[in-house]
């Protein structure tokens, strides 16, 4: 089985109403939603099956997107959203509290290549029971990109070369789950 044989769900955060974090007039539903068009695109041109939660800025409630990742039967989901608060900043991808190993592997493929692409902090796994992923029957992660307010961070949330490193990186983070756990299947 390779990463084309799986249907992959991306959610960019926020969105609409809902900018998220915010510096400045940088707002985070618009970066998500960059590194998910990004993302998207290169799992098209590898001929990977994907959905959106969201194509423009629109909100969409976080209680009802596990359930339409569900209903489309995804394989794997990927939130993609940025942090702030945490201090001296870096990157950090979550997993439901209640993971598997195959989530847990799926995440931390993710979060080394977007510390390597980003050159930041590594903040590690964590688990969590955000609504995104409880009740997500797909192997499923959220990544917290960087820090919206942490000054090294947002210069590199600002550069668009940075930005389409991470959409990569997410991409091959995912080439690399499947490769490993699903190459002889």
């Amino acid at each position: 089985m390779e990463l084309k044989d799986m249907k992959v769900f991306i959610d960019p955060g926020h969105g609409g109403s809902d900018p998220g974090a915010t510096a400045g007039t940088t707002q985070e539903k618009n970066i998500t939603l960059y590194v998910a068009k990004k993302l998207q695109s290169i799992l098209s041109s590898w001929g990977v099956p994907t959905k959106m939660t969201r194509t423009g800025d629109t909100f969409v409630d976080t209680t009802e997107i596990a359930g339409i990742s569900n209903n489309w039967g995804a394989d794997i989901f990927v939130s993609i959203h940025c942090n702030a608060g945490g201090g001296n900043g870096g990157t950090e991808t979550f997993t439901k509290r209640s993971y598997t190993d195959l989530d847990n592997d799926l995440a931390k493929r993710i979060q080394s290549r977007l510390v390597t692409a980003f050159d930041s902090i590594n903040r590690g796994v964590k688990r969590t029971n955000w609504n995104v992923l409880v009740g997500n029957n797909a192997c499923c992660c959220l990544t917290e990109l960087l820090f919206m307010d942490v000054s090294t961070d947002i210069s590199k949330l600002r550069d668009s070369e940075k930005l389409d490193s991470a959409a990569l990186a997410i991409a091959n983070g995912l080439n690399s789950y499947v490769f490993a756990n699903f190459h002889n299947v």
